[in-house]
């Protein structure tokens, strides 16, 4: 008994979980190859949210960390949804631009 690893979190949690970090990651990865085929620049703002899913990313090792070392998560929580807020506040302000311009969106920059 003392060898078994009895998880905090039901197995289908960890499913879930798990199949949503995937398609967090292949919403990553689908987003810079079409940044990359557009071959438009990097504006501040993309470089900020990279920085926000990157920070997020530490945050979640560190909730792993401390999830397999049986120490409190709602810190980490806590941050992952500050970043949250503020990558989709980034994202509302930059869409807001956007339409607000006369700038076409899908028009590449030339």
């Amino acid at each position: 008994m003392n060898q078994t690893f009895i998880t905090p979190i039901d197995p289908e949690d960890i499913h879930s979980l798990s199949s949503s970090l995937d398609d967090v990651l292949d919403g990553i990865e689908d987003a810079a190859t079409a940044w990359l085929l557009t071959g438009w620049s990097l504006s501040p703002e993309i470089v900020e949210l990279c920085q926000i899913v990157d920070a997020c990313s530490k945050e979640l090792v560190a909730a792993f960390e401390a999830l397999e070392h049986e120490k409190p998560l709602l810190v980490h929580c806590i941050e992952i949804n500050r970043l949250e807020n503020a990558a989709d506040k980034l994202v509302r302000k930059v869409l807001t631009e956007l339409f607000q311009s006369d700038i076409h969106p899908i028009a590449s920059s030339s």
